[in-house]
Formats: C-alpha cells, sequence, structure tokens
C-alpha cells in the first residue's frame, strides 16, 4: 500500500483582522441607516400631512360647489336650513356621486366640516366678495399654525392660518341684503 505524504501545514491567517474589518462596516452601515431614518422621518410625516391637507381642501372644494350647485337650482340662493355637518351632507349628497362625499375632514386631530350659518337663505347674486366669502370650514384647526381648510362662495377652497370663524366668516352683501359680515 502506497503511503502518502503528510499533508503540509498551511499558514495560519489572520481572521482577527477580518472580522473586525466586518463588523466596522456592519456598524458603519447600521449607523448610517439610523442618521438617514432620522433626518427623512420629519420629511415624510410633513408630506404626510401636506397629502391630508390637500385631500381636504378637495373635500372643502367639493362641499362648495354642491351648495353652489344647489344655489343655481334654487334660484341662486343657499339652502334655508344650513346651521349643522348633518345639513351640509344632506345638501351635498344630492349633487355628489352615491357615496363618495364625506364631511370628515383628514385632520389628525379629528373634526369635520361645519357650513357657514350666515349663508343660509343669502343669493349669491348678493354677495359682493364670493372668492373671500367662506361656506364651508374645517371644524378644529390644524397644527402647529391653528389653519383651517375653507370651501368659498366662488367654489374654491384653501388653507388659511389663524383662522377664527367667530370672526373669519365673512359674507358681505349689497345693499338690498342683509349685512352679516361677523358670526356671533
Amino acid at each position: 500500500m502506497a503511503q502518502f505524504p503528510p499533508p503540509a501545514e498551511q499558514p495560519k491567517k489572520n481572521t482577527t483582522v477580518v472580522v473586525i474589518v466586518v463588523l466596522v462596516v456592519v456598524v458603519g452601515f447600521c449607523f448610517f441607516i439610523a442618521i438617514g431614518a432620522a433626518i427623512l422621518f420629519p420629511v415624510f410625516a410633513q408630506a404626510k400631512l401636506a397629502a391630508r391637507k390637500a385631500s381636504t381642501m378637495a373635500t372643502a372644494k367639493s362641499l362648495s360647489l354642491s351648495l353652489l350647485m344647489y344655489s343655481s337650482d334654487n334660484d341662486d340662493r343657499f339652502p334655508p336650513q344650513l346651521s349643522t355637518s348633518e345639513d351640509l351632507l344632506q345638501v351635498a349628497e344630492q349633487y355628489s356621486p352615491p357615496g363618495r362625499l364625506d364631511v370628515s375632514s383628514k385632520n389628525p386631530d379629528g373634526g369635520g366640516f361645519l357650513p357657514n350659518a350666515q349663508a343660509a337663505g343669502v343669493n349669491l347674486r348678493e354677495v359682493l366678495t364670493p372668492g373671500t366669502s367662506v361656506l364651508v370650514y374645517d371644524s378644529k384647526p390644524w397644527k402647529p399654525d391653528d389653519g383651517r381648510v375653507v370651501g368659498l362662495m366662488s367654489g374654491g377652497a384653501k388653507y388659511v392660518r389663524h383662522f377664527d370663524p367667530s370672526t373669519g366668516l365673512q359674507v358681505s352683501l349689497g345693499a338690498s341684503g342683509r349685512d352679516s359680515s361677523t358670526e356671533k
């Protein structure tokens, strides 16, 4: 039987250096991910809030347009009963696709849309400034600037900073209409 020579001893590799290098790379990568997340999370939160505001503005515009369609069908007069969100929803559902309209807000603090009670029964032709007259508004302010999403009598919607419903519901009427520039 033939004998094979004993295997030659292989030189020892320095595995400690390799382990340390791999460990430094893994820890550095995790640190990089943590720093990136710390930078990006606030950006994502702001983008999410902006998307909620945009969705709420679309709802405000839909509600305003529904009320404008109602006034167009009723000799340019807004509904005579317009004081609660239920009144608003009842009128708006007549001019919206079934099941598609909601008076709730996307505000993280909750809330919903309320109509400007001063607009009840008002003739749209007598409104002097429909582009600044509030028709519907978000019931709760958005943080951090206490702004609200409002729907206007012109059919538009916008976000108004530091909006106070007790003073900001302006409906400027001509001489033949009643003057209701503040809500009590």
